[in-house]
């Protein structure tokens, strides 16, 4: 599981209060050795390669389900930063996730609100308000966020703010990359039990 430190906390000690959670009560019971294939991996989103260490990614290569859940769930996240954290976390898991020979599945949580702007969202993906590989591009970019913001009002229309555009535009990363290997996309409401 990639973490990040967080409030002083290491990503040893924050894998073990996830571990710890209601959501692994059963497991626990039943089958608690299975808790022992879920490990902290030290890690940051915002980085290429999602900023895991070299000598991590060598030893992932037995990975076979990956879970991308990370995200700014900020609404009020400038669009540049909710690009870097929402889409080009989402494009980097991707790459990462073609390192590992024996993936079965990359499944993506998403929002159920990728979707604002349509009165009625069937179980498909839609057409993006933006080119993702240009949304990313420009987060890439010098321009300055306050610019970005203004001009990301043309493309953000119909959307509450940049979490869902956001979120929306990922949903397309992974579809665009669903060919390399089995993907699934997730669309929950919002949940605490997601965030850690």
């Amino acid at each position: 599981m990639l973490l990040r430190h967080k409030k002083g906390a290491s990503v040893e000690n924050r894998l073990r209060d996830f571990k710890n959670g209601i959501i692994f009560r059963r497991l626990k019971q039943e089958k608690p050795e299975a808790l022992d294939k879920l490990v902290a991996i030290p890690g940051d989103i915002s980085l290429p390669m999602l900023g895991i260490p070299t000598k991590y990614i060598k030893a992932m290569e037995n990975v076979s389900l990956v879970i991308h859940s990370a995200a700014t769930v900020r609404f009020d996240e400038p669009l540049k930063a909710a690009i870097n954290l929402n889409v080009s976390a989402t494009y980097e898991a991707i790459k990462l996730s073609k390192k590992f020979p024996r993936l079965d599945l990359f499944c993506h949580i998403s929002t159920f609100y990728s979707n604002p702007n349509l009165k009625f969202v069937e179980n498909k993906l839609y057409p993006p308000p933006m080119d993702w590989q240009t949304a990313i591009k420009l987060s890439e970019s010098n321009i300055p966020d306050e610019t970005i913001n203004i001009f990301g009002k043309k493309y953000i229309q119909g959307f509450p703010n940049t979490y869902t555009f956001t979120k929306n535009l990922s949903e397309n990363v992974v579809n665009d990359h669903s060919h390399l290997f089995p993907v699934l996309i997730v669309r929950p409401s919002i949940s605490k039990l997601l965030v850690i």
